[in-house]
């Protein structure tokens, strides 16, 4: 038996369940989504009108105090030195995501998304510390775009919690993080072709979620690829990369979830089954 100990020291596991026979075909299912999620995250470069920053106002959180619903906030390159609580639906696009900064105070999460239909693209995110880089949670969140960005150095990346459904959080760099993306009670989001790297504890994590997609995505240098605990049901992990970690996808008292045509190359083992039951692999 592979070395469970090290790898499971918080999950007080007593058994383990067994691998289902079947198989289903993922190529109808992923030609699917993928359809859906590149319309989805086809963001074009915003046209030059909206608020910029910091033209007409020196900071992002000065531009959303000033916008309106709809509005589309640009900033410009450069480092911005702040928290911001993103409250009205807006899109706040960076100039380009390498050069156009939030670093985060480390005293609070970077941003806290509260309204539907928030668009984040195209910046690097940093310094939540033990906070989020992201936060999708203390209020009703639906219909969020968080894609094309760098998170780095937060205790989770991007954070979903249970008010926050039917969100896309794809093509996004994450590292340095404890967790990458944090899902617990999230239901109905989608995970698509981030890159997850050097999380020291899983780079995706649900609890008590369902309909979740997870696809494409590249997961290298972290302790668990994926962790999906306790009532965590319908989700579809489909096509992921998951390499040098010490493991790769654990279900624990999860059930009815379909694991297929994944790539995964891990020290411990591949895919581990925990009291599950009724999963597609």
């Amino acid at each position: 038996m592979i070395g469970a100990k090290n790898l499971f020291f918080d999950l007080h596991m007593k058994g383990q369940g067994k691998l289902p026979k079947g198989k289903i075909s993922g190529i109808m299912l992923t030609m699917l989504l993928v359809s859906v999620v590149m319309l989805a995250i086809n963001i074009q470069s915003v046209e030059s009108d909206g608020i910029i920053v910091p033209d007409d106002f020196a900071t992002i959180q000065m531009a959303i105090n000033n916008a309106s619903d709809g509005d589309v906030i640009r900033v410009r390159m450069g480092v911005y030195n702040e928290n911001v609580v993103v409250d009205k639906y807006v899109s706040i696009v960076g100039e380009n995501r390498y050069n156009t900064i939030i670093n985060g105070s480390g005293s609070a999460t970077v941003i806290d998304v509260r309204k539907d239909n928030v668009k984040i693209v195209n910046f690097t995110i940093q310094n939540g510390n033990q906070f989020s880089g992201v936060y999708l949670a203390k209020y009703t969140c639906s219909g969020c775009n968080i894609s094309q960005n760098i998170i780095r150095n937060c205790n989770r990346g991007v954070a979903l919690f249970s008010r926050a459904v039917n969100n896309f959080i794809a093509n996004n760099e994450i590292l340095n993080c404890s967790t990458g993306v944090y899902l617990p009670g999230a239901y109905g989001n989608f995970i698509i072709q981030n890159s997850i790297s050097l999380c020291s504890s899983e780079a995706i994590y649900l609890e008590s979620c369902k309909d979740v997609i997870i696809q494409g995505n590249n997961i290298s240098n972290s302790n668990i690829g994926m962790l999906l605990r306790i009532a965590t049901t319908n989700i579809t992990i489909v096509a992921n990369n998951i390499f040098n970690s010490l493991g790769g996808i654990v279900l624990y008292y999860t059930d009815h979830n379909n694991v297929t045509n994944n790539q995964i190359s891990c020290k411990d083992g591949g895919i581990y089954l925990l009291l599950s039951n009724y999963n597609i692999f």
